[in-house]
């Protein structure tokens, strides 16, 4: 539920608001999603969700990065 708010707060800032993406937001929704799959990769041992597991982290860090050059 929570995942679905920031999604529409950051839909609200960038449309209604004609903001430019805020990363912060986005990190939310990134982060929730990862640990969800990195969950079900340790928990199934799965091949494809481990790939899932590791390709949401890299989205995961990627974000990161951005939030932190869009401060500097």
């Amino acid at each position: 539920m929570g995942v679905i708010v920031t999604f529409m707060l950051m839909l609200v800032e960038q449309v209604i608001l004609e903001r430019e993406v805020n990363y912060g937001y986005f990190l939310i929704i990134v982060a929730s999603a990862t640990a969800l799959f990195v969950y079900r990769a340790c928990r199934l041992k799965k091949p494809s969700d481990i790939l899932l597991a590791v390709i949401w982290s890299a989205l995961t860090v990627y974000t990161v990065v951005m939030l932190v050059f869009s401060y500097l």
